[in-house]
C-alpha cells in the first residue's frame, strides 16, 4: 500500500493595491467630510448673527417675483439664483434659518461636486484629501 500525499496548491493571497483600497474608502470618506460639515452647518446654524447679504437677500425676497428680478438686474446686480431662492425661502413662509439651510444644502452638495472634480483630475485619495481641506 503506497500512499501518495497529492500536493495541493495553496491559494495566492491578493494584497490590495493603493489603488484597491482608495477605490474601496473613497466614497465612504467623502460622505463622512459632507457629513461632518452638515454637522458642523447644523449645530452653528443660528449661532452667527444675521449677515448683511442674508438680510439683503430676505428683505428683496419679500417683493413679488418681478420686483425681485428687476431689484436684482437694474437696481442692485448680484447673484440672481440667491436672490431666487430666498424669495422662494420668504414666500414659503421661512426665514433666516429657511435660508441658512438651503446654504447649508447647497455647501454640503458643492464638497461632492468638489470630489468628484478632483477624482477626474487627479487619484481618489487627492480627492479625498481635497475635499477634507
Amino acid at each position: 500500500m503506497t500512499d501518495s500525499v497529492e500536493a495541493t496548491a495553496i491559494p495566492a493571497v491578493a494584497t490590495p493595491s493603493l489603488r484597491d483600497v482608495a477605490s474601496r474608502w473613497y466614497a465612504l470618506g467623502v460622505a463622512g467630510v459632507a457629513a461632518a460639515a452638515a454637522a458642523f452647518f447644523l449645530l452653528r446654524l443660528t449661532a452667527w448673527p444675521p449677515h448683511e447679504d442674508e438680510t439683503l437677500a430676505l428683505f428683496v425676497g419679500r417683493d413679488s417675483l418681478g420686483g425681485v428680478i428687476g431689484h436684482v438686474t437694474h437696481d442692485r446686480g448680484g447673484a440672481p439664483l440667491h436672490f431666487l431662492v430666498a424669495w422662494v425661502v420668504v414666500h414659503l413662509g421661512f426665514g433666516l434659518v429657511g435660508l441658512r439651510l438651503v446654504s447649508a444644502a447647497c455647501a454640503v452638495g458643492s464638497l461632492f461636486a468638489a470630489a468628484a472634480v478632483v477624482a477626474r483630475l487627479a487619484y481618489r485619495c487627492t480627492a479625498l484629501v481635497g475635499t477634507a481641506v
